[in-house]
């Protein structure tokens, strides 16, 4: 999947306007959190990334950070399959 991955996103708008429009591609960024929600109907998935955001939000200038998380909420999710789970090898150190 290409770096377009974020169309798919009801709103890209905040994505886009960290990464001028470029996301990461599907590879830069690692699962970390996945929550499924059978309550509510809903999974939410965690993100890290070292492919740090170009559009920096104003608090985050002059910091020292080396990593971007951000999380996906999808919600109203029917008939969910989960397969090939397993625990891959860390990108990067830890």
């Amino acid at each position: 999947m290409s770096a377009d991955w974020s169309q798919l996103l009801a709103s890209s708008a905040y994505l886009g306007e960290l990464y001028d429009g470029d996301p990461p591609p599907t590879e830069a960024c690692e699962l970390f959190y996945v929550h499924i929600d059978e309550r509510e109907d809903s999974v939410t998935l965690g993100f890290d990334t070292r492919a740090f955001p170009v559009n920096l939000p104003h608090e985050w200038k002059g910091r020292d950070f080396n990593a971007f998380e951000f999380h996906l909420f999808f919600t109203g999710v029917t008939g969910l399959r989960v397969t090939g789970w397993g625990l891959p090898k860390p990108r990067w150190p830890i």
